[in-house]
């Protein structure tokens, strides 16, 4: 985190350049507040479980079996922007090929987008947009950003850039639109030395103070609206579904809780008693018959 101080302590008034704090053995985080564009940052970084023997171990065997599995230090920052940062809403990225297999499983907000290679980036790197003129319209407006994704220097540690409107996880049910944040999340390798990194944090910047400036086709904005107007009423369906299952549950559970407490009392009774219950019972299922 040292190697960034110099960059958080110019971009921010209120940085967060004390200690980190830690989120179990493996997880540290801090936050860093007051720039325009950026409500706040939240760098995390994922270590490997360098405490935990028996991981590492796994981990080690496993990348001897599956050769694209490579476990690495990751650092990532998580830019939350002010509204008027972003006047648009997409799902943008550019994601490192040797990172495709597995990063959707990781961020279901990328399942909206298609891989693509984009000519104006290196073969190393692919794009992953709603619509081909978003990625159009970002290049447009931020030149620049290409500059520091064709750096082979950067990419060592580059893996991947995503510019957001919706969560990391599927929701449990509709997002309107006046409560969806948007994201600029950069994820890194840690770099050695940690300097390495830092060309790339600082290239954030002027990226996310441009996104104001993109500006996308009218039958974009529709398809993309579109997209978020089944999204939600899909997943106000499953919720109603998921709260309709619930309640099924609920009532299963009653209805077995009482049939447990009547047994519970019928086995206290004598002999006589429960014979008497049992004649009872059978009249009922008798008389039900009948009717």
């Amino acid at each position: 985190m040292n190697a960034h101080h110099h960059i958080l302590q110019r971009q921010f008034s209120k940085p967060s350049l004390g200690k980190l704090m830690r989120d179990g053995y493996s997880d540290f985080f801090n936050f860093s507040t007051g720039r325009r564009n950026v409500a706040s940052l939240h760098v995390i970084f994922s270590l490997r479980p360098y405490h935990d023997l028996a991981q590492m171990i796994f981990q080690f065997a496993k990348g001897m079996i599956d050769v694209q599995y490579q476990p690495k230090d990751d650092l990532q920052l998580d830019f939350k922007l002010f509204p008027e940062a972003l006047p648009h809403d997409f799902v943008w990225a550019v994601v490192a090929k040797d990172e495709l297999r597995t990063i959707k499983d990781d961020r279901w907000d990328l399942t909206f987008t298609k891989t693509t290679d984009n000519p104006v980036l290196p073969s190393t790197l692919s794009v992953m947009s709603e619509f081909a003129d978003v990625t159009e319209a970002i290049f447009k407006a931020h030149p620049a950003l290409l500059n520091v994704l064709k750096d082979p220097e950067n990419l060592r540690y580059f893996r991947s850039l995503s510019v957001t409107d919706q969560s990391r996880d599927r929701p449990d049910g509709p997002n309107p639109a006046d409560k969806r944040e948007k994201h600029v999340i950069l994820s890194l390798a840690i770099g050695s030395p940690p300097s390495a990194t830092a060309p790339l944090v600082e290239a954030m910047f002027p990226f996310i103070d441009s996104l104001s400036k993109v500006t996308l086709r009218p039958e974009t904005k529709n398809k993309i609206k579109k997209t978020r107007d089944d999204l939600d009423k899909q997943l106000k369906e499953d919720a109603e579904k998921e709260r309709k299952e619930e309640l099924e549950q609920q009532r299963e559970d009653q209805k077995a809780a009482k049939r447990k407490a009547e047994q519970e009392r019928i086995s206290k009774l004598s002999a006589a008693e429960q014979q008497k219950v049992g004649f009872l019972y059978l009249r009922s299922l008798l008389a039900q018959a009948l009717v």
